[in-house]
């Protein structure tokens, strides 16, 4: 049984069958982050030449792509994969213009283990990633029957030249029965050690080897 997490980007729903789909205008799974008065016309120009080697740069570069995400600007496909039942998963790459400006993977592992994780992408390179990972269990100290409990992990990972320069994380917990859950946005990063992050890059690869050549199986890792 699938569980629902706490989401930076909300997740799409994960599905056992495979299939590819294109459409204009993808807008369903984020979250608003712009004020209700903007508008597609007043976008900002992405600064495509901009040099992408600061942490406060690669904010603006991210704030421009959600920009355009939310107010739907960018086209997107996907395709979702069942791995013998181990791993289901849904993959949506958001382009401009055919430039590939997103990727986003969403992921279950043994109806415990769920992972959503987002690519920003500039000139066919990460430069900004997000993941997010929760792992449930029942909350056997809870006197409610069926009360479940949430461990998440964030994790953020700033890269500059394909390499993460800069790498946070927040760890947190969420009781479905709890009064007094912590509020995920307010709760303080913690910067990390990066050398724990390298697979990001790995990741990448693979989800970008799979955008013109979708599967309906186990993503190849090899």
């Amino acid at each position: 049984m699938m569980r629902p997490i706490y989401l930076l980007l909300a997740g799409s729903t994960l599905l056992a069958s495979c299939h590819t789909e294109t459409k204009k205008n993808g807008t369903d799974d984020t979250t608003q982050i712009l004020p209700d008065n903007s508008t597609a016309d007043s976008l900002t120009p992405p600064i495509t030449d901009q040099s992408l080697e600061t942490v406060a740069a690669i904010q603006d570069a991210y704030v421009q792509t959600m920009e355009r995400l939310q107010k739907g600007a960018l086209d997107s496909t996907f395709f979702e994969y069942d791995c013998q039942e181990e791993r289901n998963g849904r993959v949506v790459y958001y382009s401009e213009k055919g430039k590939l400006l997103l990727i986003k993977h969403s992921y279950g592992e043994y109806s415990h283990h769920e992972v959503d994780e987002t690519y920003f992408v500039r000139d066919k390179k990460p430069f900004f990633q997000f993941r997010q990972a929760t792992t449930w269990s029942f909350d056997s100290g809870s006197a409610a029957e069926g009360a479940t409990r949430d461990e998440v992990q964030e994790q953020r990972i700033y890269l500059k030249d394909e390499e993460p320069f800069r790498c946070l994380q927040k760890s947190y917990v969420m009781r479905s029965k709890a009064n007094d859950n912590p509020i995920p946005d307010k709760l303080p990063n913690k910067d990390v050690d990066c050398a724990s992050s390298a697979s990001a890059l790995t990741s990448f690869a693979l989800l970008a080897k799979y955008e013109q050549q979708p599967t309906t199986g186990c993503l190849d890792e090899q």
